[in-house]
């Protein structure tokens, strides 16, 4: 994914579309280097093949740079005519309309029906999920999500219940098991119940939805000592860098993120405390200021949820599931205390008989505290 831009940087970043699907980041920085001295660039690629999706970004350093190759139009890249325009950041993009409903295979389902089913079986197909839950009422949709180059499964999907009820009937039955793989349930969110600043869904590795509560956890994991660093000076170097979070404790690692064919900053870092507690110590000091700019400091992600939305946003609220009728708010309350001030807690009841679904929502005064119980269920 593109580092995240600065809203310095963000009027500046260029969407290129209709690329040759043989052209490399170095052909997209070459082609349009001649154009202004770009500060960023990327092609965009398939996590599973690294095959490119045809579609990249540029940031160039000066607006007037990035307004004449617009203006030049039409401009042809290793042969193919691209599609150029103005890089829309995901929180000026308008929301649309009707989202409550979803379309799968030409049918039209609703939302408050639509289940969302994860750990699925990577060799579990369309028919053997329809069979499964048509068991507990008729469907009116059914999909499993797959990449788009591979069609390999995603490992999770959706089906829909043409009745509401039916989707109670089958979340209170858990657990269920397909194709020898015990399964997770959850009522589908729609994306824009799920944006910045509102509830979220962390994307966990193997213990997806549960708060390890009692759980044997390693301190010191390196995950727990981590930080990301960004919006950073582009002529700072690797040991100012270093120099000026070692006040916060000793280094392991100081690792200044650079382009293979330049050598030049990308303009983010990671960096790895010895001990965790210099990692909250360091958060607890923000903002941090270095080479006349206000860094982004954030725990670092596992490469794997690393392009998650979720990981590159400052969120607030957290989401808890796998619970049980005998955790009470004030339990959750004072577990989740020892990681930040919590604003808010509140477990999600149904409707009709008061019953507790087994999540809910907290809420801190600051991301850090989310960011630091994501890490540790995500290790």
């Amino acid at each position: 994914m593109p580092r995240q831009t600065s809203e310095e940087d963000a009027h500046k970043r260029m969407f290129i579309g209709k690329l040759n699907p043989n052209t490399d980041d170095t052909a997209l920085r070459n082609y349009f280097g001649n154009f202004g001295d770009i500060v960023d660039y990327i092609i965009m690629r398939y996590p599973d093949t690294k095959r490119s999706k045809c579609f990249g970004f540029v940031t160039f350093r000066d607006i007037r740079c990035f307004e004449h190759v617009l203006e030049t139009q039409p401009h042809y890249v290793e042969g193919a005519l691209v599609e150029l325009k103005r890089a829309v950041p995901r929180d000026e993009m308008p929301g649309r309309e009707g989202r409550e409903n979803f379309k799968r295979g030409g049918q039209t389902g609703s939302m408050s029906g639509r289940l969302f089913v994860g750990r699925l079986n990577y060799d579990t197909n369309d028919t053997v999920l329809r069979a499964y839950f048509e068991r507990f009422g008729e469907l009116t949709d059914n999909v499993i999500m797959r990449y788009p180059d591979t069609k390999r499964s995603k490992g999770f999907g959706f089906v829909t219940f043409k009745d509401p009820k039916c989707l109670e009937d089958c979340i209170n039955s858990q657990p269920h098991v397909i194709d020898g793989k015990e399964v997770e349930l959850q009522r589908a969110t729609p994306k824009e119940d799920r944006g910045g600043g509102g509830p979220i869904k962390p994307n966990y590795r193997g213990r997806e939805n549960e708060m390890p509560v009692g759980e044997a956890l390693d301190p010191e994991h390196k995950l727990l000592r981590k930080l990301f660093i960004g919006n950073m000076n582009y002529s700072t170097t690797e040991a100012e860098l270093q120099e000026y979070f070692e006040r916060y404790g000793k280094l392991e690692e100081c690792s200044l993120m650079k382009f293979n064919d330049t050598g030049r900053s990308r303009g983010f870092a990671f960096l790895t405390f010895e001990k965790a507690f210099m990692v909250d110590d360091c958060q607890r000091a923000r903002p941090h200021e270095l080479g006349g700019k206000e860094l982004e400091v954030k725990r670092a992600a596992p490469k794997h949820g690393a392009r998650d939305a979720e990981a590159l946003a400052n969120i607030k609220k957290l989401w808890i599931g796998g619970m049980d009728d005998s955790i009470s708010d004030d339990d959750l309350r004072d577990y989740l205390s020892d990681f930040g001030e919590v604003i808010s807690v509140s477990q999600v009841k149904c409707h009709d008989t008061g019953k507790k679904r087994g999540f809910g929502f907290v809420e801190f005064d600051d991301h850090d505290p989310v960011d630091k119980v994501n890490r540790i269920i995500q290790f």
